[in-house]
């Protein structure tokens, strides 16, 4: 599958975090208590490559951290350097819904992969997973429409495929999702059913 995204995984991750700051008016060194720990809990103290303050008083650790962010958005945003390995995961894990969910699907596009939620760790029901396959469905139809307004597909849909794909892709991770929700509860039923031989 070819790229649809020229950005490099760096300006994939802060293009969401920026949506997300300007969007909820977060502010850095609150978000920074997320992200500390995350990191933290990730990352053994010897391997990391970031060092944000976890002692002192809690302003003092908050405003420090909230500058650590600051720098690092600020040098991330001008490409002066690439986000270190160990520190993507947590930055990432620390966005706030929608922009989570958004920044793992994009960077699973750019890299021609496909995002699937593991249902154990999503958080959210069976039903609600029943739903978001539903909405990614209507999504699915909502990004297909104007392509098909000739009832072909060719070059002057170009400029429309990336969000067609896109949602291709929320569904098939939607639908993935779900089908290993079905499938898990399947396996254990089977796993139960079994009678021992005499």
């Amino acid at each position: 599958m070819n790229r649809i995204f020229q950005e490099s995984r760096t300006e994939t991750i802060m293009r969401h975090t920026e949506a997300m700051f300007l969007a909820l008016r977060m502010t850095p060194a609150a978000w920074s208590v997320d992200l500390v720990a995350e990191y933290h809990r990730l990352v053994p103290a010897a391997a990391r490559t970031v060092r944000f303050q976890a002692e002192g008083s809690t302003a003092n650790v908050l405003a420090n951290n909230g500058q650590m962010v600051n720098r690092l958005r600020s040098l991330y945003e001008d490409n002066a350097i690439r986000f270190p390995a160990d520190l993507q995961e947590a930055w990432v894990n620390c966005l706030r819904e929608p922009y989570r969910n958004a920044c793992r699907l994009d960077l699973a596009m750019r890299d021609g992969t496909l995002y699937v939620a593991i249902p154990d760790l999503v958080g959210c029901s069976d039903l609600e997973s029943v739903s978001r396959v539903t909405m990614a469905y209507a999504g699915v139809l909502h990004s297909v429409a104007p392509t098909m307004e000739d009832f072909v597909i060719d070059q002057k849909d170009r400029p429309l495929i990336p969000p067609v794909v896109r949602s291709l892709d929320i569904m098939l991770g939607e639908v993935t999702s779900l089908r290993e929700r079905y499938m898990r509860q399947l396996l254990s039923i089977e796993g139960s059913s079994q009678v021992p031989n005499a």
